[in-house]
Order: structure tokens, then C-alpha cells, then sequence
């Protein structure tokens, strides 16, 4: 979506191969989320390895919400992305990361006031002042390096590379909270990781082949030139020697 959404805005090419690996990774999507109305009744339970981690059940009805969510939050990473590159480098990365900070800030006070059952509660310990403080610097690095990677590539492999989070997701939720993902889940994102791969690497392919293609126009050039230049001075030798 974001790559399309460059296309309108900034004039950037969105190929079928590019469209081709958005519609497989949006079915890779569909398998880890498998809803109960396309799949069936689908047995594939969340399970950790920490007895005394429980994992809540959901219901179908709690999934398809949460998925709803989810798409909504892509809409607006989408729009977040276009805006980056439109602005481009006229703007320094460390602004857009400020301007960030201080809307979401302001939205989720509004939203501490305005919502009922949501309140404020400070950090108990020194264990979540840590946490916490972590999550802060962590948060401001993601934000600086994913914007100014936005700015820097204008291609679509710098939002791809937001797919890593996948791997990274999978492989902290193990490690952290002992929680294994299902079959469905593990098949979905690694359909999802493959056509962005494929993607990104098939456009530098073709950068490789364009720029190939230009190095030897130029190198036929060249040797025109050289011929040209050879041949006007074959050209003085004879009509000196007729003189």
C-alpha cells in the first residue's frame, strides 16, 4: 500500500511484480489470521512453554476485531510513510520524530481523560522505571533510524524491511514469554517474509540490468567517438597529401 501510495503522490513505479508479492503477502496475512468464516473451525491454540504464563482464549469475534484494528493501524502507517517521503530531506528526520512524540502524547492524554476505565499508574519499582525507560530510548531509536531510512531509499525496500519485525516478534516471544506460535501462524508469515524477499530483490535485479545496460551505452559512446575522431583524421592525412 505504501508503495502504490508513492506511485499516486510521487510519481514513483509500482510494477505488477510489486503488486504481485503485496497480493501474496496479503494471502500470507489471511493464513496466520485463518478466520473461522474461510478456514473453519481451525484447532490451532497458542501454546508457552511457562506454565504460569496463561494464555487468554479468544473468541472468533475478538480476532476479527483485532484484525480490523490491526488494518486501520496499517492505513495509518501508510499515510505516516507517504507524508516522510513527500517531505523528503527538506525536513530533518529528528522533526517528523518530534512532531511524532508530541501528537501521540497529546492524543493519549486526551484519551486517559476522555475514556472511561482507562487510567494512569505510575511505574512500582525500580524494575519498571527500567522497563520503562527502555521502552522510551528503544522507541525513539526505532522511530529516528525508520525515518531517516524512509528519507534516504525512496524504493519500496525500506518499508519492507519492516517485515523483519516478524522474525524478530517470533523469536523474542519464545525467548521472553516462552510463547510458541501455531502451524498456521509460522506458514502466513513465512509466505509473507518470502514475497517480500523476492520483491526486493527482484527490483535489484533489475537496477543491476539497467545500470549494466547503461554502462554499455556509454562504452558504445565512446567508441563512436573514437571512430569519428579517427576517421576525420584519416580524412586531413589524405586531402594533405593530395595538396
Amino acid at each position: 500500500m505504501t508503495a502504490y501510495s508513492c506511485s499516486i503522490f510521487l510519481s514513483q513505479p509500482f510494477t505488477r511484480k510489486e503488486l504481485l508479492a503485496g497480493l501474496i503477502a496479503l494471502a500470507g496475512i489471511i493464513i496466520i489470521a485463518h478466520p473461522a468464516a474461510i478456514f473453519g473451525k481451525v484447532d490451532d491454540s497458542i501454546t508457552t512453554t511457562r506454565k504460569s504464563e496463561g494464555v487468554d482464549d479468544v473468541t472468533p469475534t475478538q480476532r476479527l476485531i483485532a484484525i480490523a484494528v490491526s488494518i486501520v493501524g496499517v492505513l495509518g502507517a501508510v499515510g505516516a510513510y507517504t507524508c516522510i517521503r513527500v517531505i523528503g530531506d527538506r525536513a530533518h528526520a529528528l522533526i517528523s520524530v518530534n512532531y511524532f512524540s508530541v501528537l501521540a502524547t497529546s492524543v493519549s492524554a486526551m484519551a486517559l481523560v476522555l475514556i472511561p476505565g482507562i487510567g494512569f499508574t505510575m511505574p512500582q519499582g525500580a524494575r519498571e522505571w527500567l522497563l520503562l525507560v527502555a521502552l522510551g530510548v528503544l522507541g525513539f531509536v526505532l522511530q529516528f533510524l525508520l525515518t531517516a531510512g524512509l528519507q534516504l531509499d525512496k524504493s519500496s525496500r525500506a518499508t519492507s524491511m519492516l517485515y523483519m519485525q516478524i522474525i524478530f516478534a517470533l523469536g523474542f516471544d519464545w525467548g521472553i514469554w516462552g510463547v510458541i506460535p501455531g502451524g498456521w501462524s509460522l506458514a502466513g508469515g513465512a509466505i509473507v517474509i518470502a514475497s517480500t524477499l523476492w520483491s526486493a530483490l527482484q527490483k535489484v535485479q533489475q537496477e543491476k540490468h539497467v545500470g549494466g545496460d547503461v554502462a554499455k551505452d556509454t562504452v558504445v559512446d565512446e567508441e563512436s567517438a573514437l571512430l569519428g575522431a579517427q576517421t576525420e583524421g584519416l580524412e586531413e592525412v589524405v586531402r594533405s597529401t593530395s595538396l
